[in-house]
């Protein structure tokens, strides 16, 4: 029988390539802190000229680090993320994930406002000190509430950038950072709307003036129309009237303020520039994928009794293959969905691998939208289109990609999942039963790894449970102790009336309509966006820097040449900036194509039979099971199932009594992210400052 231990060259080499990865992982961090908070610095003192230049220097030092100097040739286990997290500089705030809220008011809210009250200072008092108020002091302090809001709008696309470098650095989950572009787009909006209304019933004067005030006029009422587009209502319940609303005022806004004033191409510049050189490479690609076929789906089945629940399965890509890999991949993360047929808008579904097939993509989704709907009508087929499976786009990987890591850098872990939600944790319960390398965890951490993994899945739809607990909730786990428990909530268990039941079963598609057939598929096999090998971080770093500084040298000669009284030709410096984009992205792509192709097989995909599959629980390795059984004298996988809901305060106190070190990962309806947060206030007080519980939250209902 094969041995378990690592030789000492692997283990010696294994933390040489740790150690170089925290490094990286570490100064990058470091160079995007210290940047921003001298980004940060310049909005206070009022420079706007350096912005710019400022961020696109810290973008690329971040770029230039992540590209890997060393990786060995094999997948890292569990016990190696148990390494990376010895030692490492720790997250700026402790808690769990992020504070987005102290985030928001150390780089927009302090800077912002620091420097509009230098500014009030500065022009209500005289040169003598005494206080004084002209007219002319009435247009100076009506122009500083104008520059509080494009100082605010100088982060508005950094924080819902594509594969956003800087977020990276910082260890902040994109979904969450969208909470920094909200915040950045109320300061935004609130120091617009009171520049007009400080400078109504001025007198208009020239013709130049009049045409100042009808382009704040027109912007005024588009921030206005984007304001309410983007209420919670309208997101969660009409998303494709706030995308659109979202990408058309958007676009009218940046035009109007370059045109409203010939200096707004300084304040505008750092998200624009930004947004163009990390966005247009997904763009790109996202075309490139359309012209072969999409991605490669080979399966899509109705999960029975669910509540409209629906899998697919899509081909991952050959090189990426190996089980540990494909599992850490997807681990807290997301990709972006498009069908071209049913509708051009991306919308946002959790991924996961499972680790007996893990060159296969998965995502569980619930019909509860126009979107889903159509896409599982589609899916299921009419006899015209039964022969094959729509068009599907896929972009990704996004999310909180430290989600395993964080796991592992506690003693105990408690996951509270609800619904459909628990897909979020399939990869990361995948990886701790498929691990078999837990053997190195003498050589390598002392028992350092979790003592303690409990799972906590509140769902009422039966169908679902049986379905994800027959095919990922199998195996042996003795180390560390796995625990799941189903909470079983159907309405004559949980109390809810029927009118508290968000899903519609008219809309639940029949298992019968996705019967087993054979259908031509199209498309090739998914590669992930981000960059992972020394190629893919190379072109990346040479694409984002050739793109921002060519685009900021744009901008230093159109300003040069055109700010003068002529801000209609300055603002075409946007499609000058957009142009120099789609050029060296599509460059880029090709490239990279052309590399790839050289190193990697192309297999053709004509026709495969799609049947529904039940997943066997095996691994890639050549130790058989009963061996490993005999050897670890591992234990098999508790699962207890208890009827009606269970009181998150009962959770959390548990989880507090457990371990002194105590990771919390939820992931579901808001209500349970607010009863979360409410018993770990009530146990521990401010979460953020508690140095026994942290929280981790996987969110999408923005």
């Amino acid at each position: 029988m094969q041995s378990l231990t690592p030789s000492p060259i692997i283990i010696n080499d294994r933390q040489r390539c740790l150690s170089l990865e925290r490094l990286r992982d570490n100064m990058a961090f470091m160079v995007a802190a210290g940047g921003m908070i001298v980004y940060c610095v310049y909005i206070a003192l009022g420079q706007k000229e350096p912005l710019t230049f400022t961020l696109l220097t810290i973008s690329s030092l971040c770029c230039l680090i992540s590209i890997p100097v060393f990786r060995p040739d094999y997948t890292s286990s569990l016990a190696d993320l148990k390494l990376m997290n010895m030692n490492r500089c720790q997250r700026f705030f402790t808690g769990g994930d992020v504070n987005i809220t102290i985030v928001s008011l150390i780089f927009v809210a302090i800077p912002c406002f620091w420097n509009i009250c230098k500014a009030f200072r500065g022009h209500l008092m005289n040169s003598d000190g005494h206080f004084e108020f002209t007219f002319t002091t009435h247009v100076h302090l009506a122009n500083d509430l104008g520059k509080l809001a494009v100082y605010a709008m100088s982060f508005f696309l950094i924080p819902v950038s594509q594969q956003s470098i800087l977020l990276k650095s910082l260890q902040i989950n994109p979904s969450h950072a969208v909470k920094l572009h909200t915040f950045a787009g109320y300061i935004s909006l609130g120091g617009g709307l009171s520049h007009g209304c400080w400078h109504w019933g001025d007198e208009t004067g020239a013709c130049r003036r009049q045409f100042v005030n009808a382009t704040g006029l027109f912007c005024g009422m588009c921030f206005i129309m984007l304001g309410l587009s983007s209420m919670w209502w309208v997101r969660r319940n009409h998303y494709r009237v706030f995308y659109i609303c979202h990408a058309v005022f958007s676009v009218a806004i940046l035009f109007g303020l370059l045109m409203h004033y010939n200096k707004m191409i300084w304040y505008l510049a750092p998200s624009i520039i930004y947004y163009f050189a990390l966005s247009t490479p997904v763009l790109v690609k996202s075309i490139q994928n359309y012209m072969e076929g999409g991605t490669l789906m080979i399966n899509a089945a109705a999960i029975p009794d669910s509540r409209g629940c629906v899998e697919m399965t899509f081909k991952y890509s050959e090189h990426r293959s190996k089980a540990m890999e494909a599992l850490r991949l997807t681990c807290g993360s997301y990709v972006r969905l498009k069908v071209p047929e049913i509708s051009s808008i991306w919308h946002p579904f959790t991924v996961f691998a499972s680790a007996s097939t893990p060159d296969e993509l998965r995502i569980i989704f619930r019909v509860s939208g126009s979107f889903t709907t159509n896409l599982s009508n589609r899916l299921a087929g009419s006899t015209s289109t039964r022969h094959q499976y729509p068009k599907v786009l896929v972009d990704g990987m996004y999310g909180n990609q430290n989600q395993l890591k964080h796991a592992f850098s506690h003693e105990t872990v408690f996951i509270v999942a609800g619904g459909v939600g628990i897909v979020t944790y399939i990869s990361l319960l995948q990886s701790i039963l498929v691990d078999r390398s837990f053997g190195e965890a003498d050589h390598l951490t002392a028992g350092m790894l979790p003592k303690q993994i409990v799972v906590h899945w509140i769902c009422r739809d039966e169908g679902l449970i049986n379905y994800i607990t027959d095919r990922y909730f199998s195996g042996d786990c003795d180390r560390p102790q796995l625990q799941i428990i189903i909470h079983h909530t159907t309405p004559e268990n949980s109390g809810l009336t029927l009118e508290q039941d968000s899903i519609n079963d008219d809309m639940n598609p029949s298992p019968d309509a996705f019967v087993d057939h054979e259908r031509a598929v199209q498309g090739k096999p998914f590669i992930p966006t981000m960059p992972g090998s020394i190629v893919q971080n190379v072109l990346l770093f040479v694409n984002f820097t050739t793109i921002g500084w060519g685009s900021l040298y744009l901008v230093h000669y159109s300003y040069d040449n055109y700010q003068s009284g002529q801000t209609v030709y300055l603002s075409l410096v946007v499609f000058a900036i957009l142009l120099l984009a789609i050029v060296c992205s599509t460059f880029t792509a090709l490239i990279a194509k052309l590399l790839f192709s050289c190193i990697e097989s192309d297999p053709s995909y004509s026709m495969i039979e799609s049947q529904s599959k039940k997943d066997s629980f095996a691994t890639s390795t050549d130790v058989s099971s009963d061996d490993m059984d005999a050897e670890s004298g591992s234990s098999q996988l508790q699962i207890e199932h208890c009827l009606g809901r269970p009181s998150t305060q009962d959770i959390v106190e548990k989880a507090f009594d457990s371990s002194d070190n105590v990771g919390i990962f939820v992931c579901g309806p808001t209500m349970l992210h607010q009863g979360i947060r409410t018993s770990v206030s009530k146990t521990v007080g401010i979460p953020c400052l508690s140095t026994r519980i942290s929280i981790y939250e996987e969110v999408f209902e923005l």
